[in-house]
Order: structure tokens, then C-alpha cells, then sequence
């Protein structure tokens, strides 16, 4: 297996995790915030080759994060 795999196989986890959390009844908390931690994960394992789409993963997966623990328990 190679790192490319690697990367595709969490995309697909990342992108499956989000699916389900907003395709439920309603929007599932949890399953969003292990989406966000899983994009998280998987923008700093592209820090090694590419900067600035990692760099837009890791923000735009911090604010799926925050949004699911703090905005969406209102």
C-alpha cells in the first residue's frame, strides 16, 4: 500500500463520515466531529506533498469540528 492509497482511503472515510452525518434525519453531532477530526488527520499526512491543499483541508476541517461541537448543540 502506498501513501497514495493512504490518501484516497481516508478521503473516502472523511467523505463517507459527512455524507452520513448530513444525509440523517438530523444533522448527527458525533458523526460530524469524527468526520472533522478524520479530515484533520488526513490534511496533515498531505503536509508532505502539498502544502496549500493541506493547509485548506485542515482549516475547512477544524471548522466542520467546531461546528458540530458548539453550534449545532444550540
Amino acid at each position: 500500500m502506498t501513501w497514495g492509497d493512504v490518501y484516497w482511503l481516508m478521503f473516502f472515510f472523511w467523505a463517507f463520515l459527512l455524507a452520513l452525518s448530513f444525509l440523517s434525519r438530523r444533522m448527527n453531532e458525533g458523526l460530524m466531529a469524527v468526520g472533522g477530526l478524520t479530515g484533520i488527520a488526513w490534511g496533515i499526512l498531505l503536509l508532505k506533498e502539498t502544502l496549500i491543499l493541506a493547509t485548506i483541508i485542515i482549516f475547512l476541517n477544524f471548522y466542520i469540528l467546531f461546528y458540530a461541537l458548539f453550534e449545532e448543540g444550540k
